[in-house]
């Protein structure tokens, strides 16, 4: 509901976006810690405006282009995208460790995530601002999204946004009950699937450009449905790790880290009015797995 709404103000620079976007998401998690330190109390009231917060954040914040490209075009590079991608891929055992070493301290750990964004707006004084113009209007947008011309568009990206919200929300919770609610395993095991995935990136780099796998519709159809055959036979954490490691070798980067990424729809290269049919389409993807779990 905020993609046409935040695209619209983007003749207003990125930066408007990105900074009321990051109060957005520090809202929301203070308000995650606060509903684990006040856990006896109604925290329902929290709950949604956590939700909503989280939400309204997604749909303003944007990677300004200079500096998605910038990495993309391998400016950062060698040993520190090593280093960013492996500092990336411990976090989650990192926060497992931590949640079992110390039962209480996740609510810490959201308030210091809160703080770290606030922080996170200091460098942004250096970087360029960018305008960009968006010409629909808001109900526009969504008679845009129904139309029968961009019925395919809308398509494709609602099965990416059902792909997507399995991906993030019901196969985790698959993984967290197969390891016993354990949420020191857990994160083991995303870190290792997001560690085994970069290995597997770089070995297989050089094949996949030469065989253009990352180009042929045939091949990443076989790959994607050979993936979750193999997730419904998983019985061990090691044929996790496997199974999600195979599922990302025809992906990029982006792909390990979904939630990280979720803002670069269009690789971060442009926006506009496609890119936010193609955002609504894939939240409604979303939603539908989550109604469906309701």
């Amino acid at each position: 509901l905020t993609v046409p709404f935040a695209l619209r103000h983007l003749r207003h620079g990125m930066k408007r976006g990105i900074i009321y976007g990051t109060l957005f998401a520090t809202v929301a998690f203070i308000l995650l810690s606060l509903m684990l330190i006040y856990e006896h109390v109604d925290i329902s009231l929290m709950f949604v405006g956590f939700a909503v917060s989280l939400g309204v954040y997604r749909g303003l914040y944007r990677i300004p282009y200079e500096i998605e490209t910038h990495y993309n075009a391998g400016t950062v590079r060698g040993e520190s995208a090593v280093l960013y991608d492996t500092l990336i891929a411990l976090m989650p055992a990192l926060a497992g460790y931590l949640e079992y070493a110390h039962p209480g301290l996740p609510a810490f750990m959201f308030l210091t995530a809160a703080l770290v964004l606030i922080l996170s707006l200091i460098p942004l004084a250096a970087v360029h601002n960018v305008y960009e113009q968006f010409s629909w209007g808001y109900g526009e947008t969504f008679s845009h999204l129904f139309a029968r011309k961009h019925r395919q568009l809308v398509l494709v990206h609602f099965y990416n946004g059902v792909e997507g919200a399995v991906l993030v929300l019901v196969w985790p919770l698959t993984i967290f009950i197969l390891t016993g609610f354990s949420f020191l395993l857990f994160g083991s095991i995303l870190s290792l699937t997001f560690l085994g995935s970069l290995v597997s990136r770089y070995l297989t780099r050089s094949i996949r450009i030469e065989h253009a796998v990352t180009h042929s519709a045939v091949v990443e159809v076989a790959l994607a449905a050979s993936a979750w055959v193999a997730r419904l036979v998983v019985l061990s954490p090691l044929s996790i790790v496997l199974v999600d490691v195979y599922s990302k070798i025809k992906g990029k980067r982006h792909d390990d880290f979904a939630v990280l990424y979720e803002h670069t729809i269009d690789n971060g290269l442009y926006l506009d009015e496609y890119t936010a049919l193609k955002e609504e389409a894939r939240a409604m993807g979303k939603v539908a797995v989550l109604l469906l779990g309701v």
